[in-house]
């Protein structure tokens, strides 16, 4: 993971923010990219964000699915510039229930 992610990865563990890179960055609650809400946890679940944008967003994406693992919950179809990801939780889990 290069060193940017990392350091924000790690603030985002601890709930405080880092803003190291203007392409990833965190508030504590979300890890953003370039705008983008990429990573959020909601009701206890970790949504990682995995809608394309740019190629920097992908590997973003990538080192954040790599270090978390089978603890992230996959989402995609999220507009570019979305600031939270409850909207998209909650139509996946409608999905999921008609299913």
């Amino acid at each position: 993971m290069r060193k940017n992610c990392e350091e924000v990865v790690r603030a985002w563990e601890r709930g405080k923010e880092c803003h190291k890179a203007s392409s990833i960055w965190t508030d504590g609650e979300r890890i953003m990219s370039y705008g983008t809400c990429i990573l959020q946890n909601v009701g206890g679940r970790l949504y990682l964000n995995r809608t394309r944008y740019s190629v920097t967003t992908t590997v973003h994406q990538n080192a954040l699915a790599a270090y978390f693992g089978d603890r992230v919950i996959e989402i995609d179809g999220v507009p570019l510039g979305t600031r939270y990801l409850d909207r998209y939780v909650e139509d996946r889990e409608a999905d999921e229930a008609v299913a």
